[in-house]
């Protein structure tokens, strides 16, 4: 069931990263993302390379690429970082619904 769900979403953000090199047509960073079959699912997409989905709930990470055995070194600092900043981009998002509720 995850790795059908992770297919789709792979799928969507490959449609995604193909928009995204029209020139009109710009993605941010991180997007935050809910399901209705997932309620309590909390995703958190980053975007460019390397590109991978987070679920906040339990901290699965899901890379949308194939991550070479000469990346994965260097990837692994760098990917504890951007989870870091996704979860800091979640709590801004967070805070900004609560100060408009």
């Amino acid at each position: 069931m995850i790795r059908e769900r992770s297919k789709r979403i792979g799928r969507l953000l490959n449609i995604l990263y193909i928009a995204n090199k029209n020139p009109f047509m710009k993605f941010p960073r991180f997007i935050l993302g809910d399901h209705s079959d997932h309620p309590e699912d909390i995703f958190i997409v980053h975007t460019v390379y390397p590109r991978f989905i987070i679920n906040l709930k339990d901290d699965e990470l899901e890379f949308m690429e194939p991550i070479s055995k000469e990346d994965r070194s260097e990837l692994e600092e760098e990917t504890a970082k951007l989870i870091q900043e996704a979860t800091e981009f979640y709590d801004a998002e967070i805070e900004k619904y609560r100060s408009d509720a």
